[in-house]
C-alpha cells in the first residue's frame, strides 16, 4: 500500500519536473531565436526547425529583399535533446532503484 502511493506521488512529481524542463527549454529556444534578430534590423521574423536525433536546432531569420540566413544552435538542441529523452528516462531509472532499495530495507 505504502509502495504504491510512493510510486504514484513519484510519478506525479516526474510529469511536473519533466513538463516544467520541457517548457523551459522552448521558452529558452525561443529566446535565442529573438536575440538572432537583435542586430539584424533588415530581418523581422524566424522559422525554427529541430530534430530530437540527431540532435540540432537552428533559428532561419526572414526578412524582406534579402535571402534568409540559418542559425545553428547545438547548445539548444543539446539541451531539448536532454529535457525530451535524458531526464524521464534518467528519472524513470532513478525512481525504480531508489524505490527497489527503500521497499528491501523496509523489509529487513
Amino acid at each position: 500500500m505504502v509502495v504504491g502511493a510512493l510510486v504514484v506521488a513519484l510519478a506525479m512529481a516526474g510529469v511536473v519536473l519533466w513538463g516544467a524542463a520541457v517548457i523551459g527549454v522552448a521558452q529558452y529556444a525561443e529566446d535565442t531565436c529573438f536575440d538572432d534578430l537583435g542586430g539584424r534590423t533588415e530581418y523581422g521574423a524566424f522559422r525554427t526547425a529541430a530534430d530530437v536525433w540527431p540532435p540540432s536546432y537552428e533559428c532561419r531569420l526572414l526578412g524582406n529583399d534579402v535571402e534568409p540566413v540559418v542559425v545553428q544552435h547545438r547548445g539548444v538542441a543539446l539541451a531539448r535533446f536532454g529535457a525530451i529523452v535524458v531526464f524521464p528516462v534518467a528519472y524513470a531509472v532513478a525512481a525504480t532503484l531508489g524505490i527497489v532499495f527503500w521497499h528491501r530495507r523496509g523489509r529487513r
